[in-house]
């Protein structure tokens, strides 16, 4: 896949951080973009690495400024959108607390599918015409098949199981209406990956656990390899496809 602009969210660790890393190995323009006024450290460690990342504000929970953000984008050509942000952990001891049935908080709910759903519906939508100046024409969103409804894994996190059943519900809708520019939308599960995040929570004790690189590595072959008569698909970060 030829060099082109590619625009990340929730470039601060992790899976985010990596796909950042890897385009810019690959000579791209990278816009790493996250909700903190300046780059987080991390960022800028990469950044002082690859002269091909540039940061960019931007809080993908409000509405205004993903309106404002992307009008300042007007006429940059954009070839790969990855909606990456999202948020699984509610900020309690466990993790996923106000998530369990019983103790569903509502505004950890909202906040939720602020990030993981409206977000990145909005965002693609008020770039749409940057996608269409793009030569790639990709949009990726970051899914998880803990969204599943035809296997689903156990335990509670309700609110981020039903936010990524809503995403690749929504982004189905989105990879038909943008079918007619030549826009191919897919969304990619990442596995089960080590992030710092997962680490911090205990995840790391779960089998089966994969390395951030390794997976953003094989993302990467998928979305090269995307067309547009996969558009609307729910892949596996391996390339093959996640359960609905």
């Amino acid at each position: 896949m030829a060099a082109g602009t590619v625009l990340i969210t929730g470039v601060k660790s992790g899976i985010g951080l990596e796909f950042a890393r890897q385009f810019a190995e690959r000579d791209w323009s990278v816009i790493a973009t996250h909700y903190s006024e300046q780059p987080p450290e991390p960022v800028v460690q990469a950044m002082e690495r690859y002269t091909g990342i540039r940061y960019e504000q931007l809080d993908i929970s409000d509405s205004a400024a993903i309106t404002d953000y992307a009008a300042a984008l007007t006429g940059q050509a954009i070839d790969v959108l990855i909606n990456n942000a999202a948020i699984a952990y509610d900020g309690s001891a466990s993790g996923i607390e106000l998530q369990s049935f019983g103790h569903v908080d509502p505004a950890t709910f909202h906040r939720m599918y602020a990030v993981n759903v409206l977000g990145p519906l909005l965002l693609t939508q008020e770039l749409s015409a940057n996608l269409r100046l793009g030569q790639h024409k990709k949009v990726i969103c970051i899914s998880s098949t803990n969204g599943s409804l035809t296997a689903p894994l156990p335990g509670q996190s309700i609110n981020y199981k039903a936010s990524k059943a809503a995403l690749n519900r929504a982004m189905i809708c989105v990879a038909e209406a943008l079918a007619e520019d030549g826009i191919a939308v897919a969304l990619l599960h990442p596995g089960a990956v080590f992030t710092e995040k997962n680490a911090e929570h205990g995840a790391g004790t779960y089998p089966g656990m994969i390395g951030t690189e390794f997976s953003v590595t094989s993302m990467m072959g998928v979305i090269e390899r995307l067309t547009i008569e996969q558009s609307g698909k729910f892949f596996n970060y391996d390339g093959g496809f996640a359960p609905w």
